[in-house]
């Protein structure tokens, strides 16, 4: 699960609160727009920190292919 400190999580439930008001045209409570963080957080976190890892791996593996084709064109 994600961890934020304190004042992030505090944040990030004011936006979800609003959010919901502005979008969902629904009022959600402190400790309800809490929970609803916690549970997008442990069903969407695994996949959004999966994705970036793919992501990540694939700069990397383009990066290094093109970095040996630099070194290949120097020897020759």
């Amino acid at each position: 699960m994600v961890k934020f400190s304190r004042e992030e999580k505090e944040q990030l439930v004011r936006d979800l609160r609003a959010y919901c008001e502005t979008e969902l045209e629904t009022e959600l409570g402190g400790f309800q727009a809490e929970f609803l963080l916690d549970f997008i957080c442990e069903k969407l976190a695994p996949h959004t920190y999966n994705q970036a890892l793919k992501d990540v791996e694939a700069l990397i593996r383009d990066r290094t292919e093109r970095l040996a084709e630099e070194v290949e064109a120097l020897a020759k």
